[in-house]
């Protein structure tokens, strides 16, 4: 079995008391979060900004890592490419909000959205990203209402 690392970020934007989350559309029909392949000797918070800066177009200066929050998933896929090889891949997952909503799409991705809370959680597909949105929405209002 081959095994693959990466990382990604659940975004986040609020203006004033409203509060809504980045999901981007794949290719393939599903919405889920920023997330790709960690490179090279890089860290994974460091993937996870090269990534949100290649799908999203948020450079460092747009958007800020929530310290205190990551998540680590764990799933087994099958992979077409590799003649229906299975691949256990761990990702890791920040949370990060952005300073604008302004969005720059890369070609892995047809549309990109920016919803509130319930709606993000109804329109993510697999039951692991929708833990992590819960667990992102648990943490931003355990720690923004003190």
């Amino acid at each position: 079995m081959k095994h693959e690392i990466s990382a990604g970020a659940i975004i986040y934007f609020e203006d004033g008391e409203k509060r809504t989350y980045l999901l981007l559309k794949s290719k393939k029909g599903h919405w889920d979060f920023t997330k790709g392949h960690v490179e090279g000797k890089e860290t994974r918070i460091e993937a996870a900004r090269r990534e949100i800066m290649e799908e999203a177009g948020f450079m460092k200066k747009d958007l800020e890592f929530i310290d205190g929050f990551h998540k680590e998933i764990t799933y087994t896929f099958s992979s077409r490419a590799i003649a229906g090889e299975d691949i256990s891949k761990v990702v890791t997952y920040y949370l990060a909000s952005v300073r604008n909503q302004e969005v720059f799409l890369s070609d892995e991705h047809d549309e990109y959205g920016w919803y509130p809370y319930k709606d993000a959680l109804h329109a993510l597909k697999f039951k692991n990203a929708r833990a992590l949105l819960i667990a992102a929405e648990e943490f931003l209002n355990k720690n923004t209402s003190a």
